[in-house]
């Protein structure tokens, strides 16, 4: 039997009960569709996470603390400490210790950073901001390739590199009441006054007032980089020296925070592993990405048992709607028989069929799952956009490629597994008996 003769063949007989197979491929149909909305709405929203993880920073840089201390930072900071670890007890980021990290399989760079210990100020044009004092390393800092809003990543002496948002938080400090932020200001190439105050031991105040030059503006990189300055590390330790009345020993004081590196991904979660059995923490949104991936997982595995079900009953369907077409062309069946066709043309003739009903409603699915789910998206984009008054509001919602080309195979697939007993049934048939049917 020729390919043409039995697509002409199927389609006439699937038009004869044209409504009992409809019927069939409609689990087929919602199966398929419950698939693809599910997948997609769980695909876009791991997709989305992952997204916004590039706002803490990216994903193959860790972050390393010495328990006992934390990030100085002049208006607060992100600080790490465990109940009963003193500053003293706790390890400390030596030059030993970094130069060791460094030695590591798989890391490119290590960049020391520490804060400025103490209140700061820093004033442009007569408006204000809080702002946190970074030191880095200016020796390792191009090998951490720092995406730039404008400018370059240079520190020199008293030279800045500055946070993303750190424009916007100036304010007017000649309004006491009310609202008194003022539009962003481009930062780049502007000099910035910064005050520092301490007070001594008699409680008389001191302040000190030095010029910042603006190199760089950071692009938006998320977590405190994008409200910070960023100076040269022996900028920060003389500055630290002044607040304090001391000076600073790294070779004994060591730093509350480094930043690694990593070239190679696969090697990362042993190397923070490791950090962390030193007695430091490790944090990289990585490893937040590794919990997202988890979940999706499970997601995904849940969606797939909710979607076999759904085609065992449409594959139930299916089988009885092609075993209740044997029982009516049972005589038409043995005429085939009587005329040569063989057990196996019989055969394909009902496995055709069956595919016809599961790959036709695969189809049907498909498009009413990318219809639904961009529906679902637009109505989640709006709700979202209202309550949280922004102007516009994505939600993402993908469909991925593998599924729109899986979806409808494995539904003809279903129908061809749900067809073989009725097709065996078919060939099976005695051609004298099939002609006595009526």
């Amino acid at each position: 039997m020729r390919l043409r003769d039995l697509v002409r063949l199927v389609g006439k007989n699937l038009t004869r009960t044209r409504f009992r197979a409809a019927l069939s491929a409609f689990g087929v149909i919602i199966g398929t569709a419950a698939i693809v909305v599910l997948f997609s709405l769980a695909a876009g929203l791991q997709t989305l996470a992952a997204q916004n993880l590039g706002e803490m920073g990216p994903l193959n840089e860790i972050t390393v603390f010495s328990l006992g201390g934390g990030i100085r930072g002049g208006g607060g900071g992100f600080e790490v400490s465990i109940i009963g670890v003193s500053a003293q007890q706790a390890a400390k980021l030596t030059f030993d210790y970094l130069d060791a990290l460094r030695e590591q399989p798989g890391v490119t760079a290590v960049m020391p950073i520490d804060g400025y210990n103490g209140q700061s100020q820093v004033t442009l044009e007569g408006y204000a901001a809080q702002a946190q004092l970074r030191g880095l390393d200016p020796d390792v800092l191009e090998a951490f390739d720092y995406a730039m809003t404008s400018g370059e990543a240079e520190l020199g002496r008293w030279q800045v590199i500055v946070g993303a948002k750190l424009g916007e938080s100036f304010s007017d400090p000649g309004i006491r009441s009310g609202d008194n932020r003022v539009e962003a200001l481009d930062l780049q190439d502007q000099t910035l006054t910064l005050k520092l105050t301490r007070t001594g031991e008699d409680g008389e105040t001191t302040t000190r007032i030095v010029r910042l030059q603006v190199a760089g503006v950071l692009a938006p990189r998320g977590f405190d980089y994008d409200f910070s300055i960023f100076l040269q590390l022996k900028d920060v330790d003389e500055l630290n020296a002044w607040a304090t009345g001391e000076q600073v020993n790294r070779r004994l004081s060591g730093y509350n925070q480094a930043v690694v590196l990593v070239e190679d991904a696969a090697q990362q979660a042993a190397l923070e592993e490791q950090i962390a059995d030193d007695g430091f923490f490790a944090f990289s949104p990585n490893q937040i990405l590794e919990q997202i991936n988890q979940t999706y997982y499970a997601l995904q595995a849940f969606v797939g048992g909710i979607g076999l079900i759904t085609f065992l009953i449409a594959g139930t369907g299916i089988a009885n709607t092609l075993i209740t077409a044997i029982y009516e062309r049972t005589a038409e069946i043995g005429l085939m028989k009587a005329v040569g066709a063989t057990t196996r043309q019989v055969t394909a003739i009902f496995l055709a069929e069956a595919a016809t009903i599961g790959g036709g409603g695969g189809l049907a699915g498909l498009g009413l799952g990318v219809v639904v789910t961009q529906i679902v998206g637009a109505v989640a984009a709006q709700q979202v956009s209202q309550q949280l008054g922004n102007a516009v509001a994505a939600v993402a919602v993908a469909t991925p490629l593998w599924l729109v080309v899986l979806a409808p195979l494995f539904a003809m697939a279903v129908g061809v597994v749900a067809g073989l007993y009725p097709a065996r049934r078919a060939a099976q048939l005695d051609p004298v008996i099939a002609l006595r049917h009526e």
